[in-house]
């Protein structure tokens, strides 16, 4: 399966925000590395979560997370601060997993009445993916 976007273009960005909502989450990603302060650097992507997801954190622990639940159950993401994705790939339903420098797996999923989904922003260019 694959995204009618182009994912190799959230390779090498650095997550350098996560803000958690009420329904919704927001991953902020910056192309590394950028000369000058940080609010001189070029924007890079952003993905807006507003659909389940699975936070892999190794053997240990996979958690996943619906909308309802990112008040109480979204914090784990904030150990993407400062990673880098190293992996970006569709999988089945049009999810999309993501992997990174420390070794996360993050998993947006999609759900088959179509209401849930995540939008992508990179390269001037934005789209949004629910389930096919």
């Amino acid at each position: 399966m694959s995204l009618p976007f182009p994912l190799n273009e959230l390779v090498d960005q650095e997550v350098t925000q996560v803000c958690i909502g009420l329904a919704q989450v927001q991953i902020h990603l910056c192309r590394q590395p950028q000369s000058g302060p940080p609010d001189t650097w070029d924007a890079g992507a952003r993905i807006d979560v507003e659909s389940a997801y699975t936070l892999d954190e190794g053997a240990t622990h996979v958690s996943r997370v619906e909308p309802r639940m990112f008040k109480l159950a979204a914090a784990p993401l904030t150990r993407l601060l400062g990673e880098t994705v190293t992996e970006a790939h569709a999988g089945q339903r049009n999810e999309l997993r993501l992997r990174f420098s420390n070794g996360l797996a993050l998993r947006l999923h999609t759900d088959p009445q179509g209401l849930d989904a995540f939008h992508v922003h990179a390269m001037g260019k934005s789209i949004t993916v629910t389930s096919p």
